[in-house]
């Protein structure tokens, strides 16, 4: 790349002036829209490969789909302005760009194959747009794919807007000081080549909404509640860093949704000490038993100390819409089996209001000695809890919105908490009932059932 190209790049846009320059280990660019953080990331991944030598870049964002539309159509823009396109190898089906006089490469992949991300050796820099899709075990798993070897620095760039002040992004690169981090805020303002049109456009669509205006417009962290949530107790002091205990059993709910993902939630308790491990969301095309299982399988496949299945009561009926023919949980306790999983599924559902009303409780004083926490890697557990609306009769408001792309409707939020509702009354059914005889209403058929011969009664 010849030095005016060099520098056009560099100077493109003047807020990002000293990104460019930058070679801490991470490079933090936070805002709002249209402030051209993706724009000038891409920018400066183009300049250091056609400029330097011995680099392999991967660009990820958390689902592979989402990338042709955004880094690869944004990297080959750019190619194609400053006039690079012979000097590149471009291979659109495996999203890969080689740089022919260098043999730097840019690599695209979707977090969701894990696998495929462990088989790429030697990267020397990595790009994350949309960070905030990506859980930290997610990262941490790129971290250690940065150590091939180059005479240059090697860089992570994380690009996104601050849409959560509790996500994991803001407590590793905002809330302490470290030196090996270079962090950029920019917002629409920043960018001198937006035109009058988007400008308007984004200005008037989120000003009725304080905290779209906060994140979108003025690119600071949104706000965790807006009122009229569903769990009031739920805060930060309920999401931790949780691990893995081999030594206890794996207690997993499901409900039986299917849009926008069919979700299997993970706990294990210990004592009386509840914690939300994982969530396994199957999501389309995966979004079948079949598939949530297997990653079930998959991820716990050296789990030998038990396992309890729970959830929707409703699902035991033999003809369950997604699996037709089949009890939800049969199907579930089958495709399990080889760890002897135990069905715990009532007969009936507790009553909305009254198990919201209990795990309320709980949240707020650790009723009867039970504790609660979400481990801050479920970011999607953690938003069901922060966002689920209640209703004006005390249900959750479970409002349903449509994908512009796909055109089908779903409920957001609603589901996971639905799955831990179903586990903590049952787990703690002694608790659950003592606390019913003590509020307004009882709930008169929540009973046990047989768990299909694979157990004994719980």
């Amino acid at each position: 790349m010849d030095n005016d190209t060099s520098q056009k790049i560099i100077q493109y846009n003047p807020a990002f002036s000293e990104f460019f320059q930058c070679r801490e280990r991470y490079a933090v660019l936070i805002g709002g829209a249209g402030s051209s953080k993706s724009f000038s990331t891409a920018q400066k991944i183009l300049w250091r490969t056609c400029s330097e030598q011995g680099h392999r870049f991967l660009c990820v964002r958390k689902v592979a789909d989402t990338l042709s539309k955004s880094i690869y159509q944004l990297l080959f823009d750019l190619i194609i302005d400053y006039g690079l396109y012979y000097q590149f190898k471009i291979n659109k089906s495996e999203k890969r760009f080689t740089h022919l006089p260098t043999g730097n490469e840019i690599i695209l992949t979707g977090m969701d194959d894990s696998e495929k991300i462990k088989s790429i050796a030697g990267i020397t820099g990595v790009w994350c747009e949309e960070a905030t899709e990506l859980d930290e075990a997610d990262f941490n798993q790129l971290e250690l794919r940065v150590r091939g070897e180059t005479k240059n620095y090697k860089q992570f760039i994380l690009t996104f807007n601050p849409i959560d002040e509790r996500h994991w992004l803001k407590r590793r690169f905002f809330d302490q000081d470290d030196d090996q981090v270079y962090t950029l805020k920019t917002t629409y303002k920043d960018n001198l080549f937006l035109d009058d049109d988007y400008i308007k456009h984004l200005t008037e669509r989120v000003r009725i909404d304080e905290n779209l205006h906060r994140i979108y417009v003025l690119g600071e962290w949104g706000k965790e509640r807006t009122g009229g949530e569903f769990y009031k107790q739920f805060t930060t002091k309920h999401v931790r860093t949780l691990y893995y205990e081999p030594d206890l059993p794996l207690h997993i709910s499901f409900d039986e949704n299917v849009n926008p993902y069919l979700p299997a939630v993970v706990f294990q308790i210990d004592g009386k000490k509840v914690k939300l491990l994982n969530t396994i969301l199957g999501r389309n095309p995966n979004n079948t038993v079949e598939w949530v299982c297997k990653e079930i399988e998959r991820i716990y496949r050296n789990h030998s100390s038990g396992m309890f299945i729970y959830g929707d009561a409703t699902s035991q009926k033999d003809d369950v819409k997604m699996e037709k023919g089949y009890d939800l949980f049969k199907l579930i306790i089958d495709k399990l089996e080889r760890f002897k999983p135990i069905r715990r599924v009532s007969k009936s559902n507790p009553s909305v209001v009254m198990r919201g009303m209990f795990i309320n409780t709980i949240l707020q004083q650790n009723y009867e000695g039970i504790e609660f926490y979400v481990n801050e890697s479920c970011t999607d557990a953690v938003d069901d809890f922060l966002y689920t609306k209640e209703g004006s009769d005390g249900k959750k408001d479970k409002k349903t919105v449509k994908d512009p792309k796909t055109g089908v409707s779903y409920q957001p939020y609603g589901h996971i908490t639905d799955a831990a509702d179903y586990l903590i009354c049952y787990a703690f059914r002694t608790e659950y009932e003592k606390y019913q005889r003590g509020g307004e209403t009882k709930i008169a058929a929540y009973g046990m059932q047989p768990n299909d011969g694979r157990g004994t009664r719980f």
